[in-house]
């Protein structure tokens, strides 16, 4: 660990890891000393111990919070791991009761991936683990380990091509783009052709609200393009336009499998080849560490169907 393994540990107050976490997740001294516990003179008195040890200022006060210095970043990975073996060594000592715990697992998730999970999640918390709360709230790929590092949420669901080696990352499941449409659509009455997908209309889920999903780039290699008419943040109100429109929407297998039949929709491959991917699910140590979160979030996993590697 960068500037804790070469220091002399028995003269440490291990608290102050905490407290270092604690500004580095708020930005804020005051909201730190509120998480931690501590009373503010009490919290600016260990900032500076803090200091006074890795002799930099590791937090620079501004108008806008608390920066970290260069060095905090560097610290903070190591400050985590740290924390999170000591949690599990208590938590060891402790024991684990899944029927009695009481604890709560925060998700941030894209809906399609939460319409695919919580369902089954859900019962099998409720069955083994009834004490353990669980909170989904939307999912932001830019802000998602960023969010992870400061404790906001406990595991991400998505697509995550470079995430540090501080982070647990596991598969869940390979997902395709199918084509639905409503039943006795004219497009679809034998196989959807190319043609015919770029004449009519779409329907597109962007979360970011753009008017440009994954597969318009493919469709530009081609020499194609799609007119979409309609965008929205969300893929469960999908079916219920498609099937009363003349609308197209693609749309991840995993939830048009399950939503599009209940709309009376009919799934269609897609007219052009277009590459699968893989989702994901990404923890920190501290998470990790816990046995109340760990035990959901492996829980979590099997709901998904997950034959990942961990």
């Amino acid at each position: 660990m960068i500037g804790i393994d070469t220091m002399n540990v028995s003269a440490f107050d291990l608290n102050l890891l905490k407290v270092f976490a604690a500004i580095y997740a708020e930005r804020n001294v005051t909201r730190a000393a509120d998480k931690v516990g501590l009373a503010q003179p009490s919290m600016s008195n260990a900032l500076s111990r803090l200091r006074a040890v890795f002799d930099d200022q590791l937090f620079v006060k501004t108008p806008g919070g608390m920066v970290p210095t260069e060095r905090a970043h560097a610290l903070a990975p190591s400050v985590e791991t740290a924390l999170a073996k000591v949690q599990e060594a208590f938590g060891a000592v402790r024991g684990f009761d899944p029927a009695t715990t009481k604890a709560s697992l925060t998700i941030a998730a894209p809906d399609n991936l939460t319409l695919r999970i919580a369902p089954e999640l859900t019962h099998r918390l409720a069955k083994q683990a009834p004490g353990i709360d669980l909170r989904f709230r939307a999912f932001d790929k830019d802000a998602a380990l960023g969010q992870l590092d400061r404790s906001e949420i406990d595991v991400a669901l998505g697509q995550f091509p470079d995430v540090p080696p501080r982070f647990h990352l596991r598969d869940l499941f390979e997902d395709r783009f199918v084509v639905i449409a409503r039943a006795g659509h004219p497009a679809v009455a034998g196989r959807l052709s190319l043609k015919a997908y770029c004449a009519a209309g779409h329907v597109l889920v962007s979360f970011r609200g753009d008017a440009r999903g994954a597969v318009d780039g493919t469709l530009a290699r081609l020499g194609r393009q799609r007119r979409i008419a309609l965008v929205l943040a969300q893929f469960g109100l999908v079916p219920d336009i498609v099937a009363r429109t003349d609308y197209l929407a693609t749309m991840p297998a995993s939830i048009a499998e399950a939503l599009a039949p209940r709309s009376g929709c009919t799934l269609q491959p897609l007219p052009f080849a277009q590459a699968a991917w893989t989702n994901q699910a990404v923890w920190s140590a501290v998470t990790h560490a816990e046995p109340a979160k760990r035990y959901a979030i492996d829980a979590l996993l099997a709901a998904a169907g997950s034959n990942g590697r961990a």
